[in-house]
C-alpha cells in the first residue's frame, strides 16, 4: 500500500501578532504516552505534572475516561456473570515496556482509563467537557452498529463507521496527547529569542512601553503562556475536534478492507495506540518515529478479537484469513505501535507474550493484505 495526500502531524507553534503572546495552531495528526493515563507506567509525581487545574474547582477525584473506548475493548474481552447476573467482561493486559504480562483478569471498566483524561479546563477552574462528547458519541452511533460488521456486508456506512472509529481514537489517543504537550515544551524553548528577533514584537514594546524589551522578559511572558497552556490544556482543547476532522477526510479517500480470522485462531491484540500507521519499510511507527499518515505504508487496526482493518489506496477484497502467521504479523504491528499497554483476550494471553518474545521473526516490510 502506497498512502499519499494531505495527513500526519502538521502540528506547529505560530507567532502571532505582537500585540499578544503567540498561540499554537494544529492541522493533522500524529502520536507518544501521557503520564496521566492509568496503567501507563508512569509515577504519581510525573502525573500530577500534566493536571494542575487552575482555580477554584468541584472536590472529588475527576471523571474515569478510558482513553480507548470501553466498548472497543469488550470487542476483545472474555464475557462473565458476577453477582447479581451483571455482565463483566475480563481482558489481559500485557506490557510492551516490561515484556510481561501484568494482569490476565482485568475488568474492562478499570482498562485503559485515566482520571479526568476527556477533562479540559476553563479559565475560572471549571472543568470542560465539550472535547469527550464527540467520544463518548461513538459508542452508540458508530460501535454497537460494527459488532454486526461482516466481511460480506461492507458497504459505506460501515467504511464510514470505521473512519469515525479510527479517527476519534487517534486524535484523542494519549499518543496525540503527549505530542500536543511536546510541541507546545519545545515552541517554549525557541520563542524568547524567536520573538526577541521579529520586528514587530519590537516596534510594539517601543509604542506600549518607550522601550525594547530584555530577554528575560520575552522569556517571562512566554512561561506563563506555557504554564496556562498546561494547566488548562487549551492547545487540546482548540485542536483535537480539528485534528479529528483532519483524519476523518485522510481516511475517507483510500479503501478499506476487512479481514476474518476463525475462533480456532489466536485473537487480535488491542494497544493503547489502537490505530496503527507505519512506514513497514523501515520499521517506523506512528509520529513517535515521525512518521505522518501521507507518509505510511500500512494504516489498520483491530475491530474485535477476531476481525481488522486495514485502509489502502488500491481495492482489497474482504476475506477470512487460512494462516495464523498473518494473525501473529497483524498483531506485531500493534505491538510495536504501543507506547506500554497491549489488551487481548485472556486466552491470548502467552501467545501475545510469545509474539513479543519473538516479534524480529514476525516483523513486516511490506504491507500486510490489499
Amino acid at each position: 500500500m502506497s498512502v499519499t495526500g494531505s495527513g500526519g502531524c502538521g502540528c506547529r507553534p505560530a507567532l502571532s501578532s505582537a500585540s499578544r503572546l503567540p498561540e499554537v495552531t494544529a492541522s493533522g495528526f500524529g502520536a507518544k504516552c501521557d503520564p496521566r493515563a492509568e496503567g501507563c507506567g508512569v509515577t504519581s509525581g510525573q502525573a500530577n505534572r500534566y493536571r494542575r487545574p487552575m482555580g477554584k474547582q468541584k472536590a472529588g477525584r475527576g471523571k474515569r475516561d478510558h482513553f480507548v473506548s470501553a466498548g472497543w475493548q469488550k470487542n476483545f474481552a472474555r464475557r462473565e456473570t458476577g453477582k447479581g447476573g451483571n455482565e463483566k467482561h475480563k481482558v489481559c493486559h500485557f506490557s510492551v515496556t516490561t515484556g510481561e504480562i501484568i494482569d490476565r483478569d482485568r475488568n474492562v471498566e478499570s482498562s485503559l482509563l485515566a482520571r479526568d483524561y476527556g477533562t479540559f479546563w476553563n479559565p475560572d477552574g471549571s472543568r470542560n467537557r465539550t472535547v469527550d462528547e464527540l467520544f463518548s458519541k461513538t459508542e452508540d452511533s458508530v460501535l454497537r452498529p460494527l459488532r454486526s460488521l461482516s466481511r460480506r456486508n461492507v458497504g459505506e456506512a460501515e467504511k464510514n463507521r470505521i473512519i469515525q472509529l479510527f479517527a476519534v481514537h487517534h486524535a484523542r489517543s494519549v499518543a496525540m496527547r503527549s505530542t500536543l504537550r511536546a510541541m507546545v515544551d519545545d515552541f517554549a524553548i525557541r520563542a524568547p529569542d524567536e520573538l526577541l528577533a521579529n520586528s514587530k514584537v519590537g516596534r510594539y514594546w517601543l509604542l506600549t512601553k518607550g522601550r525594547l524589551p530584555d530577554r528575560d522578559e520575552i522569556a517571562g511572558y512566554v512561561e506563563e503562556f506555557r504554564r496556562e497552556d498546561d494547566e488548562r490544556k487549551t492547545t487540546e482543547v482548540k485542536h483535537l475536534p480539528g485534528i479529528r476532522d483532519d483524519a476523518v477526510r485522510f481516511l475517507s479517500k483510500l479503501n478499506v478492507q476487512v479481514v476474518e480470522s476463525p475462533p480456532s485462531y489466536p485473537g487480535f491484540v488491542l494497544g493503547d495506540v489502537p490505530v496503527v500507521n507505519a512506514l513497514l519499510s523501515e520499521q517506523r511507527f506512528g509520529i513517535r518515529d515521525g512518521i505522518k499518515f501521507d507518509a505510511s505504508d500500512f494504516i489498520g487496526g483491530p475491530l474485535t478479537r477476531h476481525q481488522a482493518v486495514a485502509f489502502s489506496h488500491e481495492h482489497g477484497e474482504h476475506f477470512e484469513i487460512t494462516n495464523p502467521e498473518l494473525i501473529a504479523r497483524f498483531n506485531v504491528q500493534t505491538l510495536l505501535a504501543a507506547t506500554h499497554i497491549v489488551v487481548c483476550h485472556p486466552q491470548d494471553a502467552e501467545a501475545t507474550k510469545f509474539l513479543w518474545d519473538n516479534r524480529d521473526a514476525y516483523r513486516s516490510t511490506a504491507p500486510l493484505v490489499h
